[in-house]
């Protein structure tokens, strides 16, 4: 395993860094010359949420950004809060909903806690990654070569550890989500 610092170090092109806004590493990266940091609520996609893709949009023609990282994080209190809230907002009903599922396939495997944190972080980033190169100005950059999305999960508590995810394992599990 690696950390979020050394990953950030190695790369080489101008990159988006999704965060969840929860997240508390995005501090060690900030002042890297070929990063732009970008916080969603929960590390959620929301594709009706129009301010979020003409960002994305102005970052990938603007800006040249050749790649996109969605970073999940273990201990997160955005998404455990959505699983928590009995609260009846509208904003959060569709993201609450694909939480709930998650979870729910998770506790369904059976996993002990460190594991489950893990293989749900991995799950939640690959489906976050398959959402946004589902999206069709970035599905276009992706399929002219122009783009790379991918996805990696960090502890971010001492010590920060990072793996990348594999995308085909977890993107195409056989479980039901939304």
């Amino acid at each position: 395993m690696n950390n979020l610092k050394s990953y950030c170090d190695r790369l080489t092109e101008k990159t988006i860094m999704i965060f969840c806004s929860d997240c508390y590493s995005v501090s060690e990266v900030i002042g890297n010359d070929n990063l732009i940091i970008h916080n969603l609520f929960g590390g959620i996609v929301a594709g009706k949420n129009e301010q979020d893709m003409s960002y994305l949009r102005h970052c990938i023609e603007k800006e040249f950004v050749s790649q996109i990282v969605f970073v999940g994080h273990l201990n997160c209190q955005v998404l455990k809060h959505l699983i928590d809230d009995a609260s009846d907002i509208k904003l959060w009903e569709e993201a609450r909903s694909y939480i709930e599922d998650l979870a729910g396939e998770v506790v369904g495997l059976n996993f002990g806690l460190h594991d489950g944190g893990w293989y749900l972080m991995h799950r939640h980033v690959a489906l976050q990654v398959k959402k946004l190169s589902g999206i069709p100005y970035i599905r276009e950059k992706i399929e002219r070569d122009k783009l790379i999305v991918t996805g990696i999960v960090i502890d971010d508590r001492e010590p920060n550890l990072l793996e990348e995810t594999d995308l085909d394992l977890f993107e195409n599990l056989n479980f039901k989500l939304n």
